[in-house]
């Protein structure tokens, strides 16, 4: 019987169960009755689970109270669970069961409780790691019983509360990302251990972990309703060891649980880890790299240390062949290159030593290679007095000089040259350690190599000199430092490009002014290229408006011709140039008209191209619309040719002629025929072309679209007004007499159908369904032997 403090306000008395209510004012009965409430029965299962617990518990899942560490709740889910029941290893959705929160937040009697209730202490999680993986990755802190990473978030309960472990929240993967991460490696890792591999590689120890996946954030209080306990003392580790974890197990990517302790930087987990018997420690993931690998590109010391200690290769080999050592010159982890020399000297003596700075990658690269690319001066240098070969090339045949050059480091070079590297050595470009400082502007590193006799004129496999280089890239620097030692301005490459002609193909203003500058740069500013084209000519047609106005400036010929006869503004029209074109006519309008050797104007090669906009602008300068070329085209021939519409239109909205004919008497509209522009068809018949004009072979319009199966150009040339017309002409092949409609019929068949319903017409005004009704059918095009445009004698092309 409840007593009078389980009472409500105004005499309600609450059930623990269904909060029934009931008033003393309901009636006489009621009022002179004791209260009573109904107390479920202890032998029911599920509801004896809800009375122990709130509504707020009751919405908790076995995943949620496992990583909140929360025993009793637990307890409970496995209680309705069963023990051995399948459902404790359930995966939520983001594939964790509560075995890997329990260990991943650091609940040894969580983990406990579950392995005592059938957990499968082999579960796979996320990317299949197993929990002992987990373990690995997470460092733990200390911590008590009962602790909780942040207030669980509550959702409606289930209606069902016999599932009521299954249909708890599951987690949130953003919200395990703000604890440090899920489990699973990062896009680029997992591109990483699949060996996608990038110039640099991407390491495993780079990518698998960042700080903020180290440690689980310190819990410095208990939840209210969970009393204080002794803290953990046994490792989570060791008791996963102990109940006999693999520790060799492999996740998708093949990484052992030691590879995660090692990426992770964990010097306890690894010890701890190494204490298995069993352990492999050269156990591989997928790209071929050991535990050591990844310690070596973490440049963690003490746990190299320990993995060298329990015996590790020092000259493992990952996919890219390369070793501990190699990652460690290519992280710049200078104490484990050092640990790994001094172990292999301790080990295998000068013998081993001189192997491992010998030993390549598959890009043939030595540890050397890779210490100097990093920039670390001590690395290298550690590597040269251990006997590495200054001179030693990769499979490009550069040296690490090149790769000197190529980084910047004036010390790193200074050290190479004082090993007596080969200041003259040639990649397989045939590029010097110069012609790379020129290239990357290392001007300091480019006046050193100079005064240490480097030879200023070296040619690479283009006849390229370290100046040709500099002025292509607009260094300006370098360009005044190789002058300033005497390097050649008129040098010329295979392609007869001076150094004035580069910064002009490049757009490299400030090396051209520069250039132009000097005593012989002026009279450089013509030299042509093996094509004839001079600077003045590769900038009109890059659009180089402000180098075009530098060269005109510096006097250069602005109607020059190529080896093509093409001037500056054939090229600016040509790829559509348009600023440039102006700034061209802007200084001579007489350039305007110029042909090439196909008798081509500006205006020609505008719409050949389709730049409706260049056309527009020499037309409104003055160019001649009705120029032809050497096969009589005019520039709407070209623009008809080619299907520009654009420019079509241009060309006809300044009343150029519609229907020239060229030395075949072909028009714009065969071409356009020929080639099928539907569009450009359409164009030309609005504006009137003549649909019945026809070529040398005595083609019109629709023959050439029939014979060349444009179907829907001859659509639109059968729906003309004129269509008859067209229809009523006649070639012969031979012997042969051909008319369209025999030709549609035997290649276009669907027009074929077009026409003869074309030649059905009404004969009268009454409607279908009136007696009286007719219709006139024409066999002109179907019958027509005996017609007098169809006679023999008359036809053409035989």
């Amino acid at each position: 019987m409840a007593s009078k403090k389980d009472a409500g306000p105004g005499g309600v008395l609450l059930t623990p169960l269904l909060g029934l209510k009931s008033r003393k004012s309901d009636n006489s009965l009621h009022s002179s009755m004791p209260s009573i409430c109904y107390l479920p029965s202890r032998s029911s299962k599920n509801l004896m689970g809800l009375e122990r617990e709130s509504v707020e518990n009751a919405t908790v899942s076995l995943h949620q109270a496992a990583r909140d560490g929360k025993r009793e709740l637990v307890e409970r889910r496995l209680e309705m669970i069963g023990k051995g029941n399948k459902k404790i290893n359930k995966k939520d959705q983001d594939n964790t069961t509560a075995m890997h929160y329990a260990v991943r937040y650091n609940h040894l009697h969580i983990i406990k409780l579950l392995l005592e209730h059938g957990a499968d202490i082999e579960a796979k999680g996320e990317d299949d790691a197993t929990p002992l993986h987990y373990a690995a990755r997470f460092r733990p802190v200390p911590r008590t019983y009962g602790g909780t990473p942040r207030p669980t978030p509550q959702v409606t309960p289930s209606p069902s509360m016999e599932n009521i472990s299954d249909n708890g929240l599951t987690l949130k993967k953003d919200d395990k990302k703000k604890e440090g991460g899920s489990g699973s490696f990062s896009k680029a890792t997992k591109d990483r251990l699949l060996g996608s591999l990038s110039k640099r590689k991407e390491t495993l120890g780079n990518k698998l972990f960042n700080k903020d996946h180290l440690t689980v954030e310190k819990r410095n209080s208990l939840p209210k309703d969970q009393p204080s306990l002794p803290f953990i003392a046994e490792t989570m580790i060791m008791y996963l060891l102990s109940q006999k974890a693999n520790v060799n197990a492999r996740d998708g990517y093949d990484s052992t649980p030691l590879h995660y302790a090692v990426a992770k930087g964990n010097p306890d987990a690894v010890k701890e880890l190494l204490t298995d018997p069993g352990i492999n420690i050269e156990a591989k993931d997928k790209t071929e790299m050991t535990p050591l690998h990844v310690a070596a590109s973490k440049g963690s010391l003490s746990v190299a240390k320990c993995l060298i200690d329990a015996g590790a290769d020092l000259r493992s080999f990952d996919e890219e062949q390369m070793t501990p050592l190699h990652f460690a010159c290519m992280e710049g982890s200078l104490e484990v290159a050092r640990l790994l020399f001094e172990t292999a000297e301790e080990k295998g003596g000068w013998h081993m030593v001189s192997r491992m700075v010998t030993d390549q990658d598959r890009e043939e690269q030595t540890v050397l290679h890779l210490a100097v690319e990093d920039g670390d001066l001590d690395l290298a240098k550690l590597c040269l007095d251990k006997g590495a070969n200054v001179n030693a090339h990769k499979m490009n045949m550069s040296t690490p000089l090149h790769l000197a050059a190529t980084v910047g480091d004036l010390d790193i070079v200074k050290m190479l040259i004082e090993h007596d590297a080969n200041i003259e050595a040639k990649n397989s470009s045939q590029e010097t350690p110069l012609h790379r400082a020129a290239q990357f502007n290392r001007v300091e590193i480019l006046d050193f190599l100079l005064s240490k006799g480097a030879s200023i004129e070296c040619r690479d496999k283009d006849k390229d000199t370290p100046l040709l280089i500099a002025a292509s890239k607009d260094h300006l620097v370098t360009i005044k430092s190789l002058l300033r030692h005497g390097a050649d301005i008129g040098a010329k490459d295979s392609n007869d490009e001076t150094p004035i002609y580069r910064a002009a193909s490049e757009g490299c203003i400030e090396a051209l002014e520069f250039l132009l500058k000097d005593r012989k740069g002026k009279t450089l500013a013509e030299e042509y290229d093996k094509y004839e084209n001079t600077p003045l000519h590769v900038a009109a047609k890059k659009g180089y408006v402000k180098i075009v106005q530098l060269l005109l400036d510096s006097g250069c010929c602005i109607d020059c011709k190529n080896d093509g006869s093409l001037t500056p503004l054939h090229l600016a029209a040509k790829f559509g140039r348009i600023r440039t074109v102006c700034a061209l006519l802007k200084r001579d309008m007489s350039i305007i008209n110029d042909e090439d050797d196909a008798s081509n104007t500006p205006l020609h090669l505008a719409s050949l191209h389709g730049y409706d906009k260049v056309a527009k602008e020499l037309l409104e300068r003055g160019a001649a619309i009705d120029a032809r070329n050497a096969n009589l085209w005019t520039p709407l021939d070209c623009a008809a040719a080619k299907g520009w519409v654009e420019a079509a239109t241009v060309l006809l909205d300044e009343n150029c002629p519609v229907d020239p004919t060229d030395k075949a008497k072909t028009t714009p509209l065969h071409l356009a025929a020929r080639d099928g522009h539907v569009e450009m068809v359409k164009l030309l018949l609005s504006r009137k072309a003549n649909i019945t004009l026809t070529d040398s072979a005595g083609r019109n319009c629709l023959d050439i679209a029939i014979e060349n199966n444009h179907k829907e150009v001859a659509l639109v040339i059968i729906q003309h007004n004129d269509w008859r017309q067209c229809m009523r002409n006649k070639t012969q092949d031979g012997t042969t007499i051909n008319t369209p409609m025999r030709k549609l019929i035997k290649k276009l068949p669907e027009v074929a159908e077009k026409v003869f319903n074309r030649c059905v017409k009404p004969a009268n005004a009454y409607p279908v369904d009136h007696p009286q009704y007719a219709i006139t059918l024409s066999y002109e095009f179907l019958d027509d032997v005996s017609l007098e445009w169809a006679r023999v004698s008359d036809v053409r092309g035989s």
